[in-house]
């Protein structure tokens, strides 16, 4: 059987990229929320809201406390330091620097986290709206290490 491949090459393109809009967000305490539905966030559905901390070990009360989410997906990367988690999934533990936090609350969830003892936690957090036929079903949560996130080789 003779085969005939084809090598599709992506053409190179020097065009600059106009910035449409920029932000230095709005601060809550260690977060900045740098995208939102007040903002440039109702362009960008599914995409909610896009937060960005900076925030430092500490003891005693949480960052946040335990709170309820419902509806929506977040998805954090930690760029520095580390995360610890508790949900009402089960699940409790630590992200190290590198790791995700994948959290579909569904019909509710019931979560808190903070930077992990030692080098401040400096991390991303993309909220995502689920689709209508998500948003009661049912809350699920993965933490995925550094060692299992998979990283693509830069294209030349």
């Amino acid at each position: 059987m003779n085969a005939t491949a084809a090598v599709v090459t992506r053409p190179r393109t020097t065009a600059v990229r106009r910035i449409v809009q920029t932000t230095s967000g709005r601060r809550h305490g260690p977060i900045n929320r740098l995208v939102s539905p007040s903002d440039i966030g109702e362009l960008i559905k599914p995409f909610v809201f896009l937060d960005h901390a900076e925030v430092a070990p500490r003891s005693g009360n949480p960052l946040m406390g335990i709170h309820p989410h419902s509806g929506i997906a977040t998805l954090t990367v930690v760029l520095r330091g580390g995360m610890v988690y508790e949900d009402t999934t089960g699940k409790t533990g630590s992200v190290p620097t590198g790791g995700l936090e994948w959290m579909r609350a569904g019909n509710g969830v019931w979560h808190d986290g903070g930077a992990s003892p030692g080098e401040p936690l400096r991390a991303f957090q993309l909220w995502v709206a689920l689709p209508a036929a998500e948003e009661n079903g049912p809350a699920e949560s993965q933490y995925i290490s550094p060692d299992d996130v998979q990283a693509e080789e830069p294209r030349e």
